[in-house]
């Protein structure tokens, strides 16, 4: 029997079947500049592999056209949603220097949300890094 929760964004259900590409959570920490380095070098670490669903929105913006997380306005819209299944550690997640690696590419993690606060559904809200490992590992 499939598991389905309703998903805020749109009027349909995500299931246990929809969880079918593989994605890891990573930190990332800029190690320092060693003798005849030129930057700092970023180091990713997984520290999750979870089934998910992926939703793309192509850079729609969210209301209000930002961002919030901790408080902080990141003035970034989120490119994709990735959900997963519900687990503590993963909703308690600082998100500001975690990513996700999905098919090659990082994700930037903006925020992660427990859907309608049932412990059954995470939605992490993501924006698309591109080729940014040189930003990232230098501030």
């Amino acid at each position: 029997m499939s598991v389905c929760t309703f998903k805020r964004f749109k009027k349909t259900k995500l299931c246990t079947a929809d969880l079918t590409h593989r994605i890891e959570i990573q930190s990332r920490v800029v190690g320092g500049v060693s003798f005849g380095e030129v930057e700092p070098v970023a180091v990713f670490t997984t520290l999750f592999t979870r089934w998910a669903a992926i939703e793309s929105v192509g850079g729609i913006r969210s209301a209000g056209g930002v961002q919030n997380f901790s408080k902080v306005n990141t003035g970034e819209s989120p490119t994709d949603f990735f959900y997963v299944r519900y687990e503590a550690a993963l909703s308690e997640l600082e998100v500001s220097n975690n990513v996700i690696l999905f098919d090659n590419k990082r994700f930037r993690i903006l925020s992660i949300e427990n859907i309608n606060r049932d412990n059954s559904t995470l939605v992490i809200q993501c924006t698309d890094r591109g080729d940014e490992d040189k930003e990232a590992a230098s501030g």
